[in-house]
């Protein structure tokens, strides 16, 4: 079997998880697994909790979206079933602070890509597949020491930490297994950009973002508010964009890519909202960068056979 055949196999594979997820038979066992968990408690407190919860959903499903489409064509798919340039040297990399994710070991090895995660909190002996690196003291110190902050300071510096070693990067998610070769993500680079990402799978506005992070209690409300209105007051058009932010690649030879990645480290601190998914797309605005050339890398990451995306665990 070659390596087409290989990640043909392991993407079919992966394909066919994703539908499962996917359909109405997975989603209606969610339902009730999600039912029988918030009312198991039946104390005055659980109640109140149950129905918080159920008012959190209900406003989530209400939040502005367009409709959700495969992350590639079938005629693209076949196309991506490739590796990438064996002659660059890529480093996957990602970011464990506390319990929040447990590391997922990754399937495909290759000798151009390296698999480096910095993790804290968690026994690095039971992990497979990665090199674990403990957190850069100076890290630490840059990020003010929050798990949040030095979460987005290792996601945002692929320069700082890797340029020495490696031509490109691809950061994934705590809770994202690599299936297939990521390798081939950094084939997906514009020169103009010099970063690849996804679109997001269900918005294309960060105003309409933000009432789905207000409706899911996610990032500061009266941040996320101030950010907008400051965006709209500079001429930021809201219609921009919007991309996924948990599989990034970056061209770590390109000057373009690292000026974004310091942007939008700039730009995240500002806001002060928490919400990165938020700051990138006025950072590609401000460096005239659409977020077309940006969203290479498909529709919907959710939908990406070359990456499996477990729930969190906490």
């Amino acid at each position: 079997m070659n390596d087409t055949d290989t990640l043909r196999a392991l993407e079919t594979l992966n394909a066919r998880a994703i539908e499962l997820r996917a359909s109405a038979e997975y989603a209606a066992g969610v339902r009730r697994k999600n039912l029988e968990r918030i009312l198991s408690d039946k104390s005055l407190a659980g109640i109140r909790n149950a129905y918080r919860e159920f008012r959190m959903f209900r406003a989530f499903t209400k939040a502005p979206r367009h409709p959700e489409y495969p992350n590639l064509t079938p005629e693209e798919w076949e196309a991506s079933l490739r590796t990438g340039d064996p002659n660059k040297h890529v480093v996957v990399y990602s970011c464990i602070v506390g319990n929040y994710d447990l590391p997922l070991a990754p399937l495909w090895k290759a000798p151009n890509i390296s698999y480096v995660l910095f993790l804290e909190g968690q026994d690095a002996s039971l992990v497979d597949g990665w090199e674990v690196r403990p957190i850069p003291e100076e890290v630490r110190k840059a990020s003010g020491g929050t798990a949040t902050g030095i979460n987005r300071y290792i996601k945002f510096h692929p320069y700082e930490l890797f340029a020495d070693e490696y031509d490109a990067s691809v950061y994934v998610d705590g809770n994202i297994q690599p299936v297939s070769d990521l390798s081939y993500y950094v084939e997906l680079i514009r020169p103009e950009a010099g970063i690849a990402l996804h679109h997001h799978r269900v918005r294309s506005s960060i105003a309409d973002e933000v009432i789905a992070c207000k409706a899911s209690a996610k990032g500061n409300p009266t941040a996320m508010d101030m950010q907008i209105e400051r965006y709209v007051a500079e001429g930021y058009p809201l219609d921009y964009g919007m991309l996924e932010c948990n599989v990034i690649a970056a061209d770590l030879k390109s000057e373009i890519g690292k000026g974004v990645f310091a942007g939008w480290w700039r730009e995240f601190n500002a806001s002060g909202s928490g919400r990165d998914q938020l700051a990138l797309p006025y950072v590609l605005w401000q460096q005239d960068i659409p977020c077309d050339a940006v969203a290479t890398m498909g529709r919907n990451v959710y939908s990406d056979t070359k990456v499996h995306i477990a729930k969190h665990t906490s």
